[in-house]
């Protein structure tokens, strides 16, 4: 699965306040995105939007899916309006119900934690088709390894995944960016 990264993200928990504005601004935006606001949400499906023409990822056959937060609540508020307005502009399918996970503890900036016991899959929605994979944050990246290795295993034909932000800690090279699943 190959996957796309937007920013580099540097969380209060790694390294705290004393940071520039730059990642602030970064910080402030993801915050905005994940309580759900509009301003948020539309600024965050732009610089998708455009990053996808921008790699000239192929669309054809394709859905936008996400990768469901913890709870239902945070799943609806991050991704919905965000779902609708890429693949609207996009003209691909809206995948945002496709995939959805059972209400279970975070397992955010854990690296290696299964979560795939947690999700439920609408495979019939996607089943040949190309996903386009969506997340607002990668720590580790076994997320999106695992529901990209689902999804290839339950049907879907290709798995490109797009990310926001990379959290600062998890050292990516570029192997391991465009690594198979």
């Amino acid at each position: 699965c190959k996957y796309y990264v937007i920013h580099d993200y540097y969380p209060l928990s790694g390294i705290g306040n004393d940071v520039d504005n730059n990642i602030k601004t970064i910080r402030n935006f993801i915050y905005s995105f994940k309580d759900g606001h509009k301003a948020a949400v539309e600024s965050a499906a732009n610089i998708i939007v455009e990053s996808i023409k921008k790699e000239g990822v192929n669309l054809e056959n394709t859905c936008l899916m996400i990768i469901p937060a913890s709870k239902l609540e945070k799943t609806n508020k991050r991704f919905e309006y965000f779902c609708s307005i890429v693949a609207k502009v996009l003209n691909i399918e809206n995948g945002f119900n496709y995939l959805s996970a059972i209400e279970h503890e975070e397992t955010k900036g854990t690296s290696n934690k299964n979560i795939t016991p947690y999700l439920t899959i609408n495979s019939e929605q996607y089943k040949g088709k190309n996903v386009l994979l969506f997340d607002d944050v990668i720590t580790s990246g076994s997320s999106f390894k695992q529901v990209s290795a689902k999804l290839l295993e339950t049907g879907a034909k290709s798995a490109v995944s797009y990310t926001h932000l990379r959290a600062h800690e998890t050292v990516l090279d570029q192997k391991q960016q465009e690594s198979n699943v």
